[in-house]
């Protein structure tokens, strides 16, 4: 079980679960993400966005990718942290939570991984 702790500031956030339960034909040290709500694997991923600045704290472009269809602008107020983000969404079949997105962020040298939270529970 992998576990990764998050920048301290935003909104609620949860480390990281995985588990080696299950296997990936053909890739070797796969491990199942989790979710992070009721630890169920049954995942899908949805929107998928990218943050990308052209330097510290400078502007940058937003891509955003739904449905099969992308859409790039530059958008410095989408932006988490000072440095590039890449965040994909998320859905869980077993609790019905929609609204968690998994963030993979730059900061001071260092990649941090971890789920952001809704503030509110699902149902």
């Amino acid at each position: 079980m992998a576990h990764a702790k998050a920048p301290p500031h935003g909104s609620p956030r949860a480390a990281i679960e995985m588990s080696n339960d299950c296997t990936l034909a053909g890739v070797e040290g796969a491990a199942v993400l989790r979710c992070p709500r009721c630890r169920g694997g049954n995942l899908h991923h949805g929107a998928v966005t990218v943050n990308q600045r052209r330097g510290e704290d400078g502007p940058g472009n937003a891509t955003y990718v739904k449905g099969g269809l992308a859409h790039v602008k530059q958008d410095d107020s989408a932006f988490t942290g000072r440095r590039d983000c890449l965040a994909i969404s998320f859905e869980c079949e077993q609790c019905g939570d929609v609204d968690f997105v998994l963030r993979v962020q730059q900061h001071k040298g260092n990649t941090f991984v971890y789920w952001e939270l809704p503030t509110t529970s699902p149902g």
